[in-house]
């Protein structure tokens, strides 16, 4: 008997009682519940729930269950994931679309770039799905505080105030820094640029050297290397402290239109940054550069998209590099 022959053919309450549940149905203190509720006579009992109370009882420890499953197969997956990536099997990585030789945009609108096509390798290597996002200079490295993404193409030097903040690989460029200015200017070098103004990108170790090493010179910060460019070209600047590789791809590009003036060795290196203490990407990046650098797989790359030699002190550094 359904509940709905119950309210076309009431019976008694005891009547019911002695019934037998239907298999599957609902309990005989349910099917007692729904014949008092549409009784004739339109009579509410108080009528016990224990039994709702048991099947309530049943789902929360059901529930219980299963998320105590997910949770265990949540931590196993984590266990797994030795490469220390964000999520397994995926490495997410900033990118820049205006930093060349580094990472940039090239003029069929493809992502291209030294420490891109480094990365992709990396990646490969590690078996891990690589994937994507560009962000500016100012926001990358406390996008991987927050562990948003597991590191950057970016070209960052790798310095004793950001180790404060990230870790970082093993070292997989030098760096230096370069001064461009426009064609017959006579801001040619560091001592003369006081009372100048200089364009600088804004977070980058070229804004803090200026700060430091030249206070006379009046800063003009961008968010981007594009504007950067641009101001110096319409003589909003005069003069642009930026990477010294970028500078020399920039120069050539602008067919002597700009000139790079001046290189300041900075005695640093640029590095993948990490989320700190992430040890365990550390050593899948590290193992993965050490490949490259043995199989000469690194030097092929360095001079596609350099026009010197690997810099002799990075090969000290590095003696496994061919």
């Amino acid at each position: 008997m359904t509940i709905t022959e119950l309210k076309l053919k009431p019976l008694s309450e005891t009547a019911l009682r002695e019934r037998p549940a239907p298999v599957g149905g609902p309990s005989r203190q349910l099917l007692v519940k729904a014949y008092v509720m549409d009784s004739p006579r339109g009579l509410v009992k108080n009528w016990r729930v224990w039994s709702l109370a048991r099947w309530t009882a049943l789902l929360a420890i059901c529930v219980i269950a299963v998320s105590g499953c997910q949770s265990k197969t949540g931590k196993a997956k984590n266990q797994d994931n030795t490469t220390g990536t964000l999520q397994p099997g995926v490495l997410r990585v900033i990118t820049a679309t205006d930093q060349p030789p580094y990472s940039y945009v090239d003029s069929q609108g493809r992502q291209v770039g030294f420490t891109y096509e480094l990365i992709k390798r990396l990646a490969q290597r590690n078996h891990l799905k690589l994937e994507t996002a560009a962000l500016p200079f100012s926001e990358t490295i406390p996008a991987i505080i927050g562990r948003r993404y597991d590191t950057t193409i970016r070209a960052i030097n790798q310095t004793p105030e950001r180790e404060k903040t990230v870790s970082f690989s093993a070292p997989h460029t030098s760096s230096y820094i370069g001064l461009l200015v426009r064609k017959n200017s006579d801001a040619d070098t560091l001592p003369k640029l006081s009372g100048k103004t200089v364009a600088v990108t804004r977070g980058s170790i070229q804004e803090s050297y200026l700060r430091e090493h030249a206070p006379n010179v009046r800063l003009r910060v961008y968010s981007s290397i594009q504007t950067e460019k641009a101001a110096l070209l319409a003589g909003q600047v005069d003069a642009w402290l930026t990477s010294g590789p970028m500078a020399r791809t920039i120069e050539s590009e602008s067919k002597n239109t700009l000139i790079l003036a001046e290189t300041l060795d900075l005695k640093q290196s640029n590095a993948f940054p990490v989320a700190k203490g992430n040890e365990a990407l550390i050593k899948t990046l590290n193992a993965g550069l050490d490949e490259l650098f043995r199989d000469g797989s690194y030097t092929k790359l360095y001079q596609e998209y350099f026009d010197r030699p690997v810099p002799h002190v990075f090969r000290a550094a590095h003696p496994s590099l061919r």
